[in-house]
């Protein structure tokens, strides 16, 4: 049986329930010395967003299966799990808000962004709490409509990622609005007390509802956007792009292009940045991808990725979620589209 680590639960959390996947061989030969094997996840609800704190001990999940918000925190890297009190966000529904992405920054500060359902878009704002939980206070970005569509995404079962808190920086967010862009959140003592500053009004092209902004571990600034699109014909314009100056500036990523899902690993022994993982375009051509780069390499746009496989066991459904695995190098977790997760660990 396969334990359940800190990591591992990112993975895990984000998969959209579904059976345990068969143990067959991917369709096509690996480019890399390894072997992709099924995760047991067993079934479940819509787990919407999930966030680890810079710690690792803290992790928050958001759950939401059309009227059951069953929200948790956990301070013990997944051991034991506690539900954010009934009554407050997002533990309980907000009208016309379904589902969303959740961040840890710290054991006592999270940000929550809901989507829109509905016909009180105004709702559907960020959401910050300084006290673990307990009560959440509703922040509004600059350029962002009070009483119209924030552009925090719109439906519930995309796999829509916007937030996320910087590896380095102490309690601090970015987020992502088809609205108004990019924003840095600096929370302050109280939930009210946070600063909002807008970053840049550029958008990510094609944006269908898949857009995922993730920050690196261990490089304060440093964040990763796609925008994930599912219709062929935007493809050739979905980048993946960087961010070293905390989202004021981004660089497409040369040759990689229509990116579903990424994540980040353990580095690579002797490199000086996190591996990275992706599941996309690579030179045309689709498949999970990892790269092993120093910093230079990122900074210089020469980055080169080796294919660890195509289709991970066989399945062809859309892959919605990857994360590399923080303490042991070249294994990396992904999940489906409703039918469960897959792992790839090196040959011994």
């Amino acid at each position: 049986m396969l334990m359940l680590t800190k990591r591992r639960f990112l993975m895990l959390a984000a998969a959209i329930g579904g059976p345990i996947l068969s143990s067959r061989a991917s369709s096509a030969p690996q480019q890399s010395r390894g072997q992709w094997s099924g995760l047991p996840l067993g079934a479940g609800g819509f787990i919407t967003g999930h966030s680890i704190s810079n710690d690792g001990k803290t992790l928050v999940c958001h759950a939401d299966t059309y009227g059951c918000y069953i929200s948790s925190k956990s301070h013990d890297g997944g051991k034991a799990w506690i539900q954010f009190p009934s009554g407050n966000p997002p533990s309980s529904s907000i009208s016309g808000c379904v589902g969303g992405c959740i961040a840890a920054a710290d054991h006592l500060t999270f940000m929550w962004i809901p989507r829109r359902h509905g016909s009180t878009p105004h709702l559907s704002q960020p959401y910050v709490t300084v006290d673990s939980g307990n009560t959440w206070a509703k922040t509004i970005p600059p350029a962002i409509p009070a009483s119209g569509d924030g552009g925090w995404g719109n439906s519930f079962l995309p796999n829509r990622q916007i937030v996320c808190a910087d590896r380095v920086l102490h309690r601090t967010f970015y987020a992502y609005s088809s609205v108004g862009g990019f924003y840095r959140y600096e929370a302050g003592t109280a939930a009210t007390d946070g600063t909002w500053s807008r970053r840049t009004a550029k958008l990510l092209p094609s944006d269908e509802g898949l857009v995922k902004i993730r920050s690196v571990p261990g490089h304060a600034g440093h964040v990763f956007a796609c925008s994930g699109p599912l219709n062929p014909a935007n493809q050739p314009y979905a980048v993946f792009m960087r961010s070293t100056d905390g989202c004021a500036n981004f660089i497409p990523i040369a040759n990689v292009q229509c990116v579903r899902a990424f994540g980040f690993g353990k580095a690579a022994p002797g490199s000086d940045h996190p591996a990275v993982y992706i599941a996309g375009l690579y030179k045309k051509k689709w498949g999970v991808y990892r790269s092993t780069d120093h910093l230079a390499a990122w900074n210089a746009n020469t980055v080169e990725w080796l294919q660890i496989g195509d289709y991970p066991l066989g399945n062809y459904d859309m892959i919605t979620t990857v994360e590399g695995d923080a303490n042991e190098f070249g294994t990396v977790y992904i999940g489906f589209s409703g039918s469960g997760g897959a792992y790839f660990s090196l040959a011994a």
